[in-house]
């Protein structure tokens, strides 16, 4: 079906007239007939307004209208993560809230503190982590060592497992049972 095609079909099922429709969506009453008739493709914004206006949701109208859609998920900036050196763990309330392209039930977010993860992660970008991913080499972790964790990248040489810094001014720590991985870095988020 046409997008012009779902949007009469769906305004006559709510038995609306074209100027009910236009004046529920803020169009007017011309555009919303070259609507649907074909002769005209509506932008994001006026999606957006027709899905208000017939009472759907955005992603029902976009997916008629050939636009794909990414929805996104809110995730608490609970603290920060410190690249260089281990720092206590606080409990806190969240700072603030990202949004992510992600779903996942256990997904948290720490903004990075020091330079030992540069020139990837630079200090003050937000890093989103997963509770429940699991690791492997080359991934990039949180580790918890006692009360204390660390932002690193986890590698194996042989059977020895390292947390490895990518700054080169920095050592590598050699993993111990004290260490538990808290979760596994799935996303980098820039603010502009």
């Amino acid at each position: 079906m046409e997008i012009g095609e779902y949007i009469k079909k769906k305004r006559e099922e709510l038995g609306l007239s074209r100027v009910k429709l236009a004046k529920r969506c803020g169009l007017s009453q011309g555009y919303l007939r070259y609507l649907e008739q074909g002769e005209r493709k509506p932008k994001i914004q006026t999606l957006e307004k027709l899905a208000k206006g017939l009472g759907v949701s955005f992603e029902e109208i976009a997916k008629v209208a050939g636009i794909p859609t990414i929805r996104l998920h809110r995730v608490p900036v609970i603290s920060w993560a410190s690249a260089g050196h281990w720092t206590e763990v606080q409990d806190t309330i969240p700072e603030e809230w990202v949004e992510v392209d992600v779903s996942r039930p256990n997904l948290f977010a720490l903004r990075v503190r020091g330079d030992s993860m540069e020139p990837e992660f630079k200090e003050g970008e937000i890093i989103i982590v997963d509770a429940d991913a699991t690791a492997n080499s080359g991934d990039y972790v949180l580790v918890r060592n006692q009360g204390e964790v660390i932002f690193k990248q986890l590698k194996k040489y042989g059977n020895i497992w390292i947390l490895r810094s990518l700054n080169p001014n920095y050592p590598d720590i050699e993993m111990t049972p004290d260490h538990v991985i808290v979760g596994r870095v799935i996303r980098k988020v820039k603010k502009y």
